[in-house]
């Protein structure tokens, strides 16, 4: 059930790598004049931080009259959507930078956006075992035992 999480994770996450790439390749290595592009970038980073890390493990817990059938089920289900809705927002700031690269014709602010990304990605998205454990806090909220958390061994 990891694997395939992980992957797509990883496969975002080496997206971010071609985009500084892109942004090392065509434009130039000096930092912005102006300081309005790096606010833009933390702003966006720590929007994106703090979403992934709050709606990003929001779940409805588990009713504890499921059957153990239901309780996989749903486990999955609320793993795999709140994994892409994390991932996704952790990207945010990466994009964001290599938008503003081109307005600014900088690539350090590329290198800074994606650096801050693929921290946020591996952080907070990636479906590790302190992932797992917040996650499985929410579905058992209820009274359920989904078990979410024996998955990372």
């Amino acid at each position: 059930m990891l694997t395939p999480l992980r992957l797509i994770v990883g496969a975002m996450a080496s997206a971010m790598v071609v985009l500084a790439a892109m942004g090392l390749l065509f434009l130039q290595e000096r930092a912005p004049d102006e300081a309005w592009p790096w606010l833009v970038v933390l702003a966006v980073a720590l929007g994106a931080g703090v979403l992934a890390a709050t709606v990003g493990f929001r779940v409805a817990p588990i009713d504890p009259r499921a059957s153990e059938d239901d309780v996989v089920r749903l486990s999955r289900a609320a793993l795999s959507r709140t994994t892409f809705l994390r991932a996704t927002l952790t990207e945010t700031p990466g994009i964001v930078a290599l938008a503003l690269g081109f307005v600014v014709e900088s690539s350090v602010i590329v290198l800074v956006g994606v650096a801050i990304s693929l921290i946020l990605m591996f952080g907070i998205a990636w479906p590790g075992r302190i992932v797992l454990e917040k996650l499985q806090r929410g579905l058992d909220a209820g009274g359920a035992n989904s078990r979410l958390a024996r998955l990372s061994s």
